[in-house]
């Protein structure tokens, strides 16, 4: 089940959901995703979890996302194409020389029109290897933080460029049904 619907555009829209749950406004995660659960991720989905209370360290919700990279506060991941192969799996051309299977962009724009032009990644001795980012695929984005009491609080939430765009989601800071939600001072070092 999600916890909010929505765009969190910055920490204090984090902040603001965070103490939403505190204050039963909103629902925790409680345990790991259902097939179902994850079968109705998409843009605006936004999910909060205590780490210790539904015992919830890496968040897994079946899809297949790019390496991550740091956007502000932020851990940002983009959706990679259902058939890209793992960067352990290769294949080897006539010479025998192994290769990633998507190698150029112009392999991945070959592939039914499915995948967006490809991002490259880190070299490992075999040249750099890309992956297709999906078409119109979610972007993920995460934030993890400790309260003053020691709880360990994390959000993932999901969402289409196109929907941030066109400002089609609603931000948490300007949703009236959280206008009454006062993050106390010290509560979020």
């Amino acid at each position: 089940m999600e916890t909010y619907h929505g765009y969190v555009e910055s920490v204090l829209d984090a902040l603001i959901l965070f103490e939403a749950c505190d204050l039963g406004v909103l629902p925790r995660v409680s345990g790991r995703l259902s097939e179902d659960d994850r079968a109705h991720i998409r843009s605006g989905s936004v999910y909060i979890w205590d780490e210790e209370e539904a015992c919830i360290q890496r968040w897994t919700d079946g899809r297949r996302w790019s390496s991550s990279r740091p956007c502000g506060n932020f851990i940002v991941y983009d959706e990679l194409a259902a058939n890209h192969a793992s960067g352990r799996a290769r294949a080897s051309d006539k010479s025998g020389n192994a290769k990633s299977r998507v190698s150029s962009p112009q392999a991945s724009s070959n592939q039914g029109g499915k995948t967006a032009p490809t991002t490259p990644t880190a070299s490992t001795g075999f040249g750099q290897r890309r992956k297709p980012i999906l078409e119109n695929g979610l972007i993920k984005r995460a934030l993890s933080m400790n309260t003053a009491n020691g709880r360990r609080l994390h959000l993932v939430s999901y969402y289409a460029l196109n929907d941030t765009d066109q400002r089609l989601l609603n931000i948490p800071r300007n949703d009236e049904r959280l206008a009454n939600v006062r993050i106390p001072d010290a509560k979020y070092p």
